[in-house]
């Protein structure tokens, strides 16, 4: 793999998934502190950065084109920003970067991955726009299982009531589907639909990003709908909508794949239909202003 000590970071084009961006004190509740992420071979813990020092993975396309850039920024225990640059932050306003707020969930030993929104930054770390999301609908489905309500069972109440769970933390099917429904924390009629299916990690013989000697990822299907601003669209994948005009979760077709990476580097590879992004550097460190992020 090449690693190199912090340098400037590429300007990239943000994935789509940031169209809802948050901040960093979002993610913690004095109510619900998280817990300590569990540690095994069978869980996120060898995927998803928690505890680590930070650090910056580079994507570029297929014509080497730099594409997006992940930054990972551990916030306190069981509290995670991932943070994601891009070109046209650059142009506008001299630099820039968005911030997803992840944390941990024991949720009673069954424990989840959540997201709680986004937070967009200007270059000094001022923020700039912050929004949290509250879930309405949360659907899990075990491949070959039935369908659970993950606010009925109390998975959301013993998270905290807020964000929406992101993934399972372990690794013990071979596959599920997790569907989201919700909406912009404060502003309800800001909707949003997140649909996507979840693999077993595989493990590529070689490292279609070349960096590895071998890949192991978690590839995770994705759909994703809002109408933001007024304006109903998919941002990528396609299905059914209702009388209302919001996602049914029928006839869902996903858009794009995102591979996260064992060695704690997720968003290694996105491929969409031809389309693929592939880390290509990756740098100890970061020049991003995390201390101020931090502090926010």
């Amino acid at each position: 793999m090449k690693l190199r000590s912090a340098a400037p970071i590429r300007a990239a084009i943000l994935l789509a998934t940031l169209a809802m961006p948050l901040q960093t004190v979002l993610a913690q509740s004095a109510s619900n502190p998280p817990a300590t992420p569990t540690a095994s071979n069978n869980t996120l813990s060898a995927y998803w950065p928690f505890g680590t020092a930070p650090r910056t993975w580079s994507l570029v396309n297929k014509r080497g084109v730099p594409s997006m850039t992940v930054t990972n920024a551990t916030t306190g225990p069981g509290k995670l920003d991932l943070v994601f640059t891009h070109a046209a932050r650059v142009t506008q306003n001299g630099g820039g970067f968005n911030a997803g707020v992840q944390r941990y969930c024991d949720n009673a030993g069954d424990p989840f991955l959540f997201l709680d929104g986004y937070a967009a930054f200007t270059a000094n770390g001022s923020i700039s726009q912050q929004h949290s999301v509250t879930s309405t609908r949360l659907i899990l489905t075990p491949e070959g299982g039935r369908p659970i309500d993950l606010i009925a069972d109390g998975t959301y109440a013993r998270c905290g009531n807020k964000g929406q769970p992101y993934l399972r933390w372990n690794l013990d099917m071979p596959s599920y589907r997790l569907q989201a429904w919700g909406y912009v924390t404060g502003h309800m009629e800001n909707r949003w639909y997140w649909d996507v299916t979840v693999s077993a990690p595989k493990t590529f013989a070689k490292d279609p990003c070349g960096l590895q000697p071998q890949l192991t990822a978690i590839a995770v299907q994705e759909a994703w709908w809002s109408n933001f601003n007024g304006t109903a669209r998919w941002g990528y994948g396609s299905g059914s909508t209702g009388a209302n005009g919001i996602p049914t979760g029928a006839n869902v077709t996903y858009g794009r794949t995102d591979w996260h990476s064992k060695g704690h580097m997720p968003w290694y590879m996105v491929t969409s239909g031809s389309s693929v992004m592939c880390t290509d550097t990756v740098e100890n460190g970061t020049v991003l202003p995390l201390a101020s992020l931090m502090q926010q």
